[in-house]
């Protein structure tokens, strides 16, 4: 929701502090509609929420971060499930180059999928969906 609102509000930086607190409450009513906006606490009935998430301000875009991070991860599982040889090589190519490229750069040079294709997140679900529909669910039910 944190950075879906960013998106909306950097691109469009004329929004007047009334457009950003009226989106806020919209994005709430998608994310969180068990959310009281009953007018309780005005702050944040009034929309005003987003301003106590301090990384809006200090380090935008923040949570990406971990998103990036987890498909990455996902990733890496998802080429275990074939050969656990392999994910190892490609997590370890991709964690020996440290900081020294691009987020994008690291995972090339590793032979991974970038999580801004699309290919990576279908390929992840796919094995996923295959993990689940094989999971052996004895003592589960």
């Amino acid at each position: 929701m944190v950075d879906h609102f960013q998106h909306i509000v950097y691109e469009k930086p004329e929004m007047s502090p009334a457009e950003r607190h009226a989106e806020w409450k919209r994005l709430l009513g998608v994310y969180m509609p068990w959310m009281r906006l009953d007018g309780d606490i005005p702050f944040y009935s009034e929309g005003e929420g987003w301003q106590r998430q301090s990384h809006i301000y200090q380090a935008p875009f923040y949570y990406i971060d971990y998103c990036l991070a987890q498909t990455v991860s996902l990733e890496i599982w998802s080429i275990m499930q074939e050969s656990r040889e392999r994910a190892w090589e490609k997590y370890m190519a991709y964690a020996r180059q440290g900081g020294s490229r691009t987020f994008t750069d690291l995972l090339d040079n590793a032979g991974l999928d970038s999580p801004f294709e699309e290919k990576c997140l279908r390929d992840v679900c796919r094995t996923a969906a295959d993990w689940l529909r094989n999971f052996d669910l004895t003592g589960i039910e």
